[in-house]
């Protein structure tokens, strides 16, 4: 007798790999509604829930995509019934699924599941693939803060995109230290995600414009170098001038009357 696929949890959800939505709403070559939908489903379901709180800035910055074309995404999404949009216009909306096929299920629970995250560290690490430096980083940040007395409002996961953006780039771990010595002494406290990306874009603002600073010495460097040499290539022409000519003029003198020096030694 053929089972009923309504009476098994593995024909409702399918576990698909962080890193591959990622990819998704990162190419160029899907449409944008496409990778829109894959960073909403990463912070809904990927979270256990079936909404969330998104500003559409932040879904531009996982896609790489400019912020009117979320916009454009979104409609798009809302109008075929694949997402909820509220929210005021220039607001940060909660955005999710309000079809009841869509939406978040734990099956063989009894109990519902609340909208907080109570996964473990392991549990997390494991199923949204953060890597072991990423969370070696967020200890050692989250170890500075117990010891200034702040309190630390970052998520391992919230972190881990902060960490994937500027990691290359940037040294973090100092960029952090830096951040929270500077919250302290404006008096706050509280060390947020939104606080060190906003430090660490600052930050990646600065070198860039550091390395123009010195891109540009460098060029003046050169070009001061090759003046100098070729001053001193003219100076060098002149004064070989100088000695062909003082060769020429001596070349040129009239011949020795040897009959007039007879006579007047004599």
């Amino acid at each position: 007798m053929a089972r009923s696929h309504e009476n098994h949890s593995e024909y409702y959800f399918v576990k698909v790999p962080k890193k591959l939505l990622m990819d998704m709403a990162r190419s160029s070559k899907l449409s944008e509604a496409t990778r829109v939908l894959s960073i909403v489903l990463i912070q809904t379901h990927g979270w256990h829930k079936s909404h969330d709180r998104l500003a559409q800035t932040k879904i531009a910055e996982m896609t790489g995509m400019e912020p009117p074309n979320v916009h454009r995404a979104l409609e798009k999404l809302q109008k075929a019934g694949f997402v909820g949009v509220r929210g005021r216009k220039h607001r940060m909306k909660v955005i999710g699924f309000d079809n009841p096929d869509y939406q978040y299920k734990e099956y063989g629970l009894s109990k519902k599941i609340d909208t907080i995250d109570t996964r473990t560290k392991e549990t997390i690490t494991k199923e949204v693939g953060i890597s072991r430096r990423t969370e070696s980083l967020f200890e050692s940040i989250d170890k500075m803060c117990q010891e200034r007395g702040m309190k630390n409002r970052m998520t391992l996961a919230s972190f881990d995109p902060v960490a994937e953006k500027y990691g290359e780039r940037l040294k973090l771990k100092a960029e952090a230290r830096r951040c929270i010595e500077f919250l302290l002494e404006k008096g706050n406290k509280i060390l947020k995600t939104t606080t060190i990306d906003r430090w660490c874009e600052r930050s990646v603002k600065y070198q860039k414009q550091e390395e123009e600073k010195l891109y540009e010495q460098k060029k003046d460097n050169v070009r001061s170098q090759q003046k100098r040499t070729k001053s001193k290539s003219s100076a060098r022409m002149e004064e070989l001038d100088q000695k062909k000519k003082e060769l020429l003029d001596k070349m040129s003198m009239p011949p020795v009357n040897y009959d007039e020096l007879k006579a007047a030694e004599s």
